[in-house]
């Protein structure tokens, strides 16, 4: 088990470790590729998926010109989601990337973030790009926040102001991937505030995955009250409604 000064030094290790070893394989396929991200074997097949026209949940592309089950009779806050990829892609890594200190992964995460951002969000000229916060206590623990490595690269990427000060989360709250759609929302109520600093702006706020929305929907929601124009949300992974 990793100690606390051990955990601080990663990110650091896996820097050096990147600029000498760089990554230069497809996240979903494992082929050699000569930068970060996915081949373009994979990127093709990644622009044939289908979202809910308003949230980042995969679906049938039958289904997609009506609200998932997760938008149904809920209001989005948000304008529009999107993902990159189905979440039982990349789960292996971001579990890794998340809780085992693999934070090299952030290059790769955030070539196939731009990817996606230009495919879904062209032509939206956003004033800042915003991480979603994780809570006080899991700071502690993880002693980075996985969102704002992948964010601080993208922003670059998309010469995109990076303000993670906007946005922050205030409230504790249990892990929810095996909590339901309701009571997650529950849960969420008031766990994050924004800065004064958000009035006006069209912000992108990005996170690792996009599960029912209702995380994204609170932070949206607090972004809003503080007087921003607009949010949409990207993240790397989501779930699926198929079938």
């Amino acid at each position: 088990m990793q100690s606390h000064s051990q955990k601080l030094l990663s990110p650091w290790y896996d820097e050096l470790m990147q600029l000498m070893f760089p990554q230069r394989n497809c996240l979903l396929c494992n082929a050699a590729i000569t930068g970060a991200g996915i081949c373009d074997d994979c990127e093709r097949k990644r622009r044939l998926l289908w979202s809910c026209p308003r949230c980042a949940t995969f679906v049938d592309e039958k289904e997609a010109d009506k609200p998932c089950d997760n938008c149904l009779g809920h209001r989005r806050y948000f304008t529009l989601a999107r993902a990159a990829v189905p979440y039982k892609q990349l789960h292996k890594q971001l579990w890794d990337f998340k809780n085992n200190q693999q934070t090299y992964y952030k290059r790769s995460f955030a070539a196939l973030l731009a990817a996606t951002c230009r495919q879904h969000f062209q032509g939206i000229a956003f004033d800042a790009i915003v991480p979603l916060p994780i809570a006080p206590l899991r700071m502690q623990e993880r002693c980075y926040n996985q969102s704002q490595l992948v964010t601080a690269v993208l922003a670059r990427d998309l010469a995109i102001s990076h303000q993670p000060q906007l946005l922050k989360r205030v409230k504790e709250t249990p892990p929810l991937f095996n909590i339901g759609r309701q009571q997650r929302r529950e849960l969420l109520k008031g766990a994050f505030v924004a800065d004064a600093a958000a009035k006006g702006k069209k912000l992108l706020l990005v996170d690792d995955i996009f599960t029912t929305g209702a995380t994204s929907n609170e932070a949206s929601k607090a972004l809003l009250c503080a007087g921003a124009d607009s949010v949409y949300v990207l993240t790397i992974c989501s779930g699926e409604q198929l079938g």
